[in-house]
């Protein structure tokens, strides 16, 4: 799971979302790392990847970090919130004789405004071939 805030180091409700759900998923027997710009949460039954900036721009400079790392041994890449990119600079290749599936989904909670007449909750598009 990908992000930036945790409860260790900020209140932003997506946070404790993220949290709570690495956590259940680990009670469910899943293996669960964390990777976010805020300090493991003490207690954590998941794994946690500190990715540690400083200065100004953080969530900028916390997206391309994100960009220059290596997720090919993960099954899957949950990423929260909208304060960085998706996308990898390089397609992701996969061990010899293993194929992976690949779904993006981008949800919004938007209602309808001038700029964007109807509301959503999902874009789906096709992946390149």
């Amino acid at each position: 799971m990908i992000s930036y805030y945790l409860p260790s180091g900020s209140k932003i409700g997506v946070g404790y979302q993220v949290h709570e759900l690495a956590t259940e998923l680990v009670r469910r027997g899943h293996s669960v790392d964390v990777f976010s710009e805020c300090p493991p949460m003490p207690g954590a039954v998941y794994g946690h990847h500190w990715v540690r900036l400083t200065g100004s721009l953080r969530t900028f400079r916390f997206a391309t970090r994100l960009r220059r790392m290596d997720f090919s041994g993960y099954d899957v890449l949950h990423a929260h919130g909208d304060d960085y990119w998706h996308g990898h600079p390089a397609p992701l290749e996969c061990p010899e004789g293993r194929g992976r599936a690949a779904v993006a989904a981008y949800f919004y909670t938007a209602e309808a405004s001038p700029d964007a007449p109807q509301a959503h909750s999902a874009i789906w598009a096709p992946t390149r071939s």
